[in-house]
């Protein structure tokens, strides 16, 4: 059975495309949910008319989409997430979180553009993703998910503060060092002079 799909599905087609597919897919699924109409003598004119009418849109459409790909093929996004010491994540990283770091970086994506190799990632790591800008344009973009507290570590550093993290928030003007998490146990500093 041939349909003119009215909305995008994937791993089927884009938005106006005429495609084949199985009479029970169509007739049950695709055509009673909105996503596609029937392929009729007239829809096909129709659909034919209406083609003619975007061509110049798409072709600035697709140009647009090649520029957002070449900007987006040097993109490296870093995703900070709470995370335990073996590097399992508290809860999981997908499409929605990848969309939020794009758009931090300045580029609006829309989540349902971006597919990962896995439904969902639940360990700190390297990844990619592949984000479907246009028909046939397909930009792969790399990402690391580092937990939250790397990240903040990483901020000290630039700030240099590390000496305070160091020192786990002691001064020396105090006259004692606290060493750990444990206040208690504390440890006079001799004077020498």
């Amino acid at each position: 059975m041939e349909i003119i799909l009215v909305k995008d599905v994937p791993n089927l087609g884009l938005k106006n495309e005429i495609v084949t597919v199985k009479n029970g897919y169509g007739e049950n699924y695709l055509i009673p949910q909105g996503f596609a109409i029937r392929a009729t003598e007239s829809a096909k004119k129709q659909h034919a008319e209406t083609m003619k009418q975007r061509a110049h849109k798409e072709e600035k459409i697709k140009n647009e989409a090649m520029e957002m790909a070449s900007k987006l093929e040097s993109v490296s996004l870093t995703i900070a997430t709470k995370a335990s010491a073996t590097g399992k994540i508290f809860g999981s990283v997908n499409a929605i979180q990848v969309s939020e770091a794009l758009a931090k970086a300045g580029y609006e994506i829309d989540r349902h553009k971006i597919a990962l190799k896995e439904t969902s990632i639940k360990e700190l790591g390297s990844y990619s993703c592949k984000i479907t800008l246009y028909k046939g344009i397909v930009v792969n973009v790399p990402f690391e998910v580092v937990a939250e507290y790397y990240r903040k570590l990483k901020d000290l550093l630039c700030r240099g503060l590390l000496f305070v993290l160091l020192c786990n928030g002691s001064t020396a003007d105090s006259g004692s060092v606290s060493w750990g998490s444990n206040p208690y146990r504390t440890t006079k500093l001799k004077n020498t002079t």
